[in-house]
């Protein structure tokens, strides 16, 4: 429950790199049905240990010296740019729509290229042929 979306750029060349990691997205809530009612209990602290608290902060180095790649990369956070990703609910069949929110911190204009791709991703990990491939820009101002 631990784990970081993590944003890649690929230039005209297809050589990609991180421009952005999210490393509160997963995990914020993980629940389980009540036996014999139709509320939801929230059980995250059974899994998961408060963001960036010092029991967090362990178990992340325990999970690289076991082998999980170290974190290698800064937040695009650094660079004055913030970018949030927001997804309606999806059901299998069913048109979703994606917002992508970017709040320019600095004090000049940035211009954003995005290029949206989507398949699915079946419970095996195997994923199907790209259904949407898209891409957008927009210019941000200063301060917004």
């Amino acid at each position: 429950m631990n784990s970081d979306v993590i944003y890649h750029q690929s230039d005209k060349y297809g050589i990609s790199k991180v421009i952005y990691v999210d490393t509160a997205y997963v995990g914020k809530l993980i629940v389980t049905k009540r036996a014999n009612s139709n509320k939801y209990e929230d059980i995250t602290s059974n899994y998961k240990y408060p963001e960036g608290s010092e029991k967090d902060r362990q178990a992340m180095q325990m999970a690289e010296r076991r082998g999980v790649p170290t974190r290698d990369y800064f937040p695009l956070s650094e660079a004055g740019v913030d970018i949030e990703l927001q997804a309606d609910t999806i059901k299998m069949g069913d048109n979703f729509k994606l917002t992508l929110n970017i709040k320019n911190q600095t004090s000049q204009t940035c211009t954003i290229s995005a290029t949206i791709s989507g398949c699915v991703v079946y419970y095996t990990g195997v994923t199907s042929t790209t259904f949407k491939l898209e891409n957008k820009s927009a210019t941000v101002d200063p301060w917004n």
